[in-house]
């Protein structure tokens, strides 16, 4: 059998292998993903293959393809979190609908707008259902802070958006938004002349903080930081990453999120969730200032005072 067909039979294996894990997956999606990651490692793929003189079935045996069959699955995991659309084509209609709104002084539509601004990111479009008792319980555990002192956002995605769904009420006088996503800070970006009219300094950082956490560091003096829905994504990506960028945070308070349900496999991770972040808290030594714990909508919450 030639190394070109065996190359076929393992890329249609692991995109099986992926649909399996995730049905949300298209089968097109699937292949791309998979085909991308044999092309970056095929020289080792070839080198097995030919060295070994073997099938795919043998070939399974190496952690090799355990090794591609991982990789594909971190892809399509971090795929399946992403902001649904490629450009901002999608959400400057409601980017032009908010301006328009405040402009008008309507309110009541900035909020409408915002919303649907919101359902266009994975992790946001989750917490509409519950956004305002979320908020409103963040708020109060964080002393009025998150809707009027200085708010650092990690991993921020569209979150920042949040005093648009009531501008009379929640003013910020900071949102630091941090998030390596450039298309999503690019939607909160274009919107930054209503936070200005707002009376709210923002400020945003395209940054990969799996790879660089210590430019945490240059944010200090701060009133809240929220964690939402990333520590133990990023403790997997990489050990030991979530205490150290706890650690880092200097801010009076820090708000840190975990999903009950499983966004890729909707499965109940609560459990799950709760003790890791009730360990990484402990770890910190900051158990004792635990001031608020736990589940609003579909979301494990701790709020610590630092």
């Amino acid at each position: 059998m030639s190394l070109d067909v065996l190359i076929e039979e393992l890329i249609a294996e692991l995109a099986s292998d992926l649909l399996d894990e995730y049905p949300r997956l298209s089968p097109d999606k699937a292949s791309e993903i998979v085909e991308s990651v044999v092309s970056r490692y095929k020289s080792r793929i070839l080198r097995v293959l030919t060295g070994k003189r073997m099938g795919i079935e043998e070939f399974r045996r190496y952690s090799l393809y355990r090794f591609l069959k991982k990789e594909a699955r971190r892809r399509a995991y971090y795929y399946l979190r992403k902001f649904k659309t490629s450009d901002l084509a999608g959400a400057s209609g409601f980017i032009d609908s908010i301006i328009s709104c405040m402009d008008k002084g309507d309110y009541e539509c900035v909020r409408a707008s915002a919303i649907e601004l919101l359902k266009l990111h994975v992790s946001s479009s989750e917490r509409i259902d519950y956004i305002d008792e979320f908020l409103g319980a963040v708020n109060k555990y964080t002393s009025g802070l998150l809707f009027s002192g200085k708010v650092l956002d990690i991993a921020c995605g569209l979150n920042p958006l949040y005093p648009l769904l009531d501008p009379s009420r929640i003013r910020p006088e900071l949102i630091i938004g941090i998030d390596k996503d450039r298309v999503v800070l690019g939607v909160i970006k274009a919107l930054e002349r209503i936070y200005d009219k707002l009376g709210i300094r923002i400020v945003l950082r395209e940054a990969d903080l799996l790879r660089y956490p210590d430019i945490l560091r240059d944010y200090t003096g701060l009133d809240v930081a929220l964690i939402l829905k990333f520590l133990h994504y990023a403790e997997r990506m990489r050990p030991g990453l979530g205490d150290r960028i706890l650690s880092l945070v200097d801010a009076k308070y820090v708000v840190i999120t975990e999903p009950t349900i499983s966004l890729v496999k909707r499965r109940d991770i609560s459990f799950r969730e709760k003790r890791f972040i009730k360990s990484l808290i402990e770890r910190s030594g900051m158990l004792e200032n635990i001031v608020y714990s736990g589940i609003i909508g579909s979301e494990i919450v701790f709020i610590v005072e630092k």
